[in-house]
């Protein structure tokens, strides 16, 4: 085995010192707990050996060459030690590693596989975990704070795969009961440890719901192996309930290894090796294939110069999630985008239409939603509870009794935002209480919003008898459009944010569901006005000027939720007038 400094706790295994080999992929190894004074020196070698062969590490002289040389290997040491740690605990364990990966000239710009055995797994889960925390920090204060949280975002954005190898994700009591047999005495290890593995431990749960919730979000594929074998007077010391993190998990059984040996296989032929070889390959392949679509839309018209890294961002976050087997046709769709000629605008816009296509695979809502963002004026910084109560109102969100609709809502703005179909005004909370005290707000990219009307355009066709939506907003109109007063298949009406300070009489739009007539100078509607609208459930009247409201507003039966809180806003302005 290769030697490594003992000075810096990230040893590098593969390529061997001052090699100059190309890198396609990295893999990173975490070892588990640290039970007698030599595994303290190497327990970041000795855990990677072959089973039956001290001499062997199978993730330094057998990995590299199955995975075609054009790999990084790394395995990390840490302090772990049962007896001699000083305070050691999970969460300072990764922090440490944390700096020493993201501060020591290392670049991660590939797909990265990480592996850990027993308690390394627990570090491993809180090492993700604390890249996630620094990797949404908001204005670092300095140029080094900077510069770690991009190097944050990126490791953590090339995270394809995560494989465990024993780890008590439930806790385990039988390691406790093994190193107290194996040290002859009773509480000689240290409890700062072994209280990350008790079963029950609250830090260590949060730690996994937390981690879950990453894994999901940033779909890393997941391996899980079980030991299979039970120790001599112990048993099973981390059980198959515990060792399976999810259900949904790959998971393989070592049936003749036990807790020390799972993750030392005997020979290459062995099926835990192989199976960890083609998990990681997989990850690998997945990681290039995005790459590759990527490739496809570096080719872009000229005049689209400055939106580039933009389309890269709608395509790679709408591909990434597909699996392998359907990355040819969208391939094939993102190519004949460019086939034929078109004017650069509709090129690019086909070019997008492609994310917006495969929405609906996802939810079927989210197309209604994204076209709902149109309907305000560019640049608008939108509340979450404006869009919420319209999305209640046209049935998008269901207001059941006993139910909470913002986290329905709350889900399908986080998709769009995922996607990149929206963006965020401050910082994405993942609680209802946050979002109560400190509401989410949400603009679209002016680009994405024209994409809207590209496709209602393409989809309804241009007569304005056939068009579905009617979005005037933002463009200082002192008076309604003559072609939004008779609109007989028009479901929604946009004249938002204008310059209107009284609305025709007449309107012909029996479909329409939503008006938006907010931020306009209309000081009184005419008890006629409403009967213009029999099928309306959505009425945003929000920061206008009115005076009063007619009676007759109480005969839209249908309308829905945003209505009262209009009402209250207009009942507290007139009395304060």
């Amino acid at each position: 085995m290769a030697a490594s400094s003992s000075d810096s706790p990230v040893h590098q295994l593969w390529p061997p010192s001052g090699g100059k080999q190309s890198t396609e992929l990295d893999v990173v190894l975490f070892h588990g707990l640290q039970l007698t004074a030599n595994d303290t020196i190497d327990a970041w070698s000795s855990t990677w050996t072959q089973r039956g062969h001290d001499d062997v590490c199978w993730a330094q002289e057998w990995l590299p060459f199955d995975l075609g040389e054009a790999v990084r290997i790394f395995s990390v040491s840490y302090n772990a030690h049962v007896v001699t740690s000083p305070h050691d605990h999970v969460s300072e364990i990764s922090h440490n590693l944390f700096q020493n990966l993201m501060n020591h000239g290392y670049e991660w710009h590939h797909p990265i596989v990480l592996i850990g055995h027993s308690f390394g797994g627990l570090v491993l889960k809180s090492l993700v975990v604390k890249l996630n925390r620094e990797s949404t920090i908001r204005n670092p204060i300095n140029p080094w704070s900077r510069a770690t949280v991009q190097c944050a975002k990126v490791f953590l954005g090339n995270v394809r795969g995560v494989a465990f190898y024993a780890v008590p994700h439930a806790g385990s009591s039988n390691i406790g009961q093994y190193v107290n047999k194996l040290l002859r005495c009773n509480n000689r290890h240290h409890p700062g440890i072994m209280d990350n593995i008790q079963p029950r431990q609250r830090d260590m749960e949060q730690l996994s719901v937390d981690f879950d919730r990453i894994v999901a979000e940033n779909e890393i594929n997941i391996y899980a192996f079980c030991e299979g074998r039970p120790m001599e007077q112990v048993g099973i010391l981390v059980d198959v309930c515990s060792a399976q993190r999810s259900a949904g998990d790959n998971f393989y059984k070592v049936e003749d290894a036990d807790h020390m040996e799972v993750c030392k296989p005997p020979r290459k032929e062995h099926p835990s090796y192989g199976l960890l070889l083609q998990f990681i390959i997989t990850c690998g392949k997945e990681a290039r294939e995005c790459d590759q679509a990527l490739q496809e839309v570096h080719d872009l018209p000229e005049s689209t110069f400055g939106l580039e890294s933009y389309v890269e961002r709608v395509i790679g976050g709408a591909m990434f999630r597909k699996a392998s087997c359907e990355w040819e046709p969208l391939l094939k769709k993102l190519r004949e985008s460019r086939m034929y000629e078109r004017p650069v605008e509709e090129e690019l816009f086909e070019r997008l239409k492609l994310g917006y296509d495969l929405l609906s695979e996802d939810d079927w809502r989210l197309k209604q939603c994204f076209h709902y963002f149109a309907g305000f004026p560019e640049d608008d910084v939108i509340n979450f509870n404006r869009v919420l109560y319209h999305w209640i109102g046209e049935g998008l969100v269901p207001a059941h009794d006993g139910d909470d609709p913002r986290a329905d809502a709350f889900s399908l703005l986080n998709k769009l935002w995922e996607r990149s179909f929206i963006e965020s005004r401050g910082e994405i909370h993942h609680s209802l209480i946050d979002m109560e005290y400190n509401p989410l707000r949400f603009k679209v990219h002016d680009v994405m919003r024209d994409l809207a009307f590209y496709i209602q355009e393409k989809d309804c066709g241009t007569p304005p008898g056939k068009q579905l939506y009617f979005y005037r907003a933002g463009q200082n109109l002192e008076e309604v459009p003559k072609e939004c007063t008779a609109i007989p298949e028009a479901l929604r009406l946009s004249l938002d944010t204008n310059k209107l300070e009284k609305l025709p009489e007449s309107f012909y739009a029996p479909k329409l569901v939503s008006l938006l007539l907010g931020d306009n100078r209309i000081v009184s509607l005419s008890a006629s006005f409403f009967r213009n609208f029999p099928k309306l459930r959505v009425l945003d009247l929000s920061y206008g000027e009115f005076y009063s409201l007619p009676e007759e507003l109480g005969d839209l039966k249908d309308l829905v939720g945003y209505p009262i809180w209009i009402l209250t806003k207009l009942f507290s302005t007139w009395i304060y007038n």
